[in-house]
């Protein structure tokens, strides 16, 4: 009777042990496929997504990419576009000092004018939230998005 009770009792062991690894295999694999799909690039993103590779400082290329974005209906990618554009002008123009690191909220802290930062946090907050938020855009969420980048670019001297 003890050493089938003891039998019992390691098999017992066992089985929970293997339970519980089946369990932190599992979690370990749910884990690691929401981390790739997080940081997996989306459909339509800008080819290496990040200020110096989309132009390299021509304001053609911009414009180049932001009319196919535009013919494509792709309105997520334009507003990406216009946002890039708009931190290469204001670059140039001296108004910040552009780094791959820097957050794009940290630029506020750059700008002197009380009305260039009020405008610059709402377009930066309606860059974060398309392009992040994936929210939806549609023609006229963005011909509203593209006038207030155009009417913020026109301030913005190169």
């Amino acid at each position: 009777n003890n050493i089938s009770s003891e039998t019992v009792k390691w098999i017992l062991y066992a089985i929970a042990f293997l339970l519980l690894m089946v369990i932190v295999w599992a979690a370990y694999r749910i884990i690691r496929e929401k981390k790739r799909s997080v940081f997996r690039k989306r459909e339509g993103q800008i080819p290496g997504d990040n200020f110096t590779d989309i132009a390299s400082g021509n304001t053609d290329t911009y414009l180049i990419m932001l009319r196919e974005a535009e013919a494509g209906k792709d309105y997520t990618l334009a507003v990406r576009i216009r946002y890039s554009a708009l931190l290469h002008r204001m670059n140039d123009s001296g108004l910040i000092h552009w780094e791959a690191s820097k957050p794009n909220r940290s630029y506020l802290y750059e700008l002197k004018k009380e009305g260039d930062i009020s405008v610059f946090s709402e377009l930066t907050h309606i860059f974060e939230y398309v392009s992040y938020g994936e929210f939806p855009v549609d023609e006229v969420t963005y011909s509203w998005i593209a006038s207030k980048f155009d009417s913020f670019g026109k301030e913005v001297k190169p």
